[in-house]
């Protein structure tokens, strides 16, 4: 199941990231907290985004993290880590450097665009906590008072949140496999939800006493995309996976929209010919125990 942090670690996925050492803003070695600076170069912002984990005294800590607003924004970058977008999302080419006062400084070129220094870009006084300390009202309405005297913008993101978030957000594909695969699909589903891609996966989309059908066929109908993991065991499966197949097969007949996403787990073509024939011709995933490389190609094949 998605965790704060991995939501932390996946959210604005189309900024440039800068993601600081704490330590340089924190004088008490058992304060930790990740402070990140968000540069949206398409819509010429800045902003930043904290995770605090389960802390003692959080109420205190969070107001001492507003105070280091400035110096996050100003951080020279020794211990640093940059993400950069995706690249179907950012058009373009990045130079990294540093600028009088020892700063990082980024420079974007898009292409057919002028150049785009980060240092020149509005902080919109945007600031989102994700704090794993469920904060009381009152001391959220402190907290927002606080931050308004900084002229910032405050935003909670809490495990509430997240549970919202979570009930709420449509899958983006449906992962249909066999029970004995669960060692490939269990890390392929939390792998792409750390790439904010949303899936249906049995073991978070069901709920007790929900009906198996009727929560399975709605799964295949929400989801523009299904993701089967084609292996000696899915074909020998004459149960739910056999039957997901089927609706999953049907909804392409129906939409007329190639939706299957195939993984090759332990087969070869003349398996998939003798599984389903009009499989063969599909480009497929084949599994080579890197999660983190398939996870990318499927989010990728997502996104189009």
């Amino acid at each position: 199941m998605l965790t704060l942090k991995e939501l932390f670690e996946s959210d604005f996925p189309n900024d440039l990231k800068i993601t600081q050492d704490y330590s340089a803003f924190s004088e008490d070695s058992s304060t930790f907290f990740i402070p990140r600076v968000h540069i949206n170069f398409d819509a010429g912002v800045r902003y930043i985004s904290i995770y605090l984990p389960q802390e003692q005294d959080y109420f205190f800590i969070c107001k001492k993290i507003l105070e280091s607003i400035g110096g996050i924004l100003a951080y020279s970058g020794k211990g640093a880590t940059i993400t950069l977008p995706p690249a179907n999302k950012y058009y373009g080419s990045f130079k990294f450097g540093r600028d009088n006062n020892d700063l990082i400084d980024i420079i974007s070129h898009p292409f057919s665009e002028d150049i785009i220094d980060s240092l020149s870009l509005h902080f919109s006084k945007n600031v989102f906590i994700y704090s794993e300390n469920e904060f009381t009202e009152n001391e959220k309405n402190h907290i927002i008072k606080f931050a308004r005297l900084l002229d910032l913008n405050l935003r909670f993101r809490s495990k509430n949140y997240l549970n919202e978030r979570i009930k709420n957000e449509i899958p983006l594909a449906f992962i249909s496999y066999d029970s004995n695969d669960r060692k490939i699909a269990q890390p392929l589903a939390e792998q792409l939800r750390r790439l904010n891609c949303s899936v249906w996966y049995d073991e978070y989309s069901l709920k007790p006493a929900q009906s198996l059908r009727l929560s399975i066929e709605e799964g295949i109908k929400k989801c523009k995309r299904c993701i089967l993991i084609l292996s000696p065991n899915y074909f020998a499966n004459e149960g739910w996976a056999n039957i997901e197949f089927t609706s999953i097969f049907n909804k392409e007949v129906i939409e007329k929209n190639n939706i299957i996403i195939p993984i090759w787990y332990n087969v070869e073509p003349k398996d998939i010919y003798n599984f389903c024939p009009s499989l063969v011709d599909r480009i497929a995933i084949k599994w080579n125990d890197d999660v983190v490389q398939v996870s990318k190609k499927i989010a990728n094949a997502l996104d189009n």
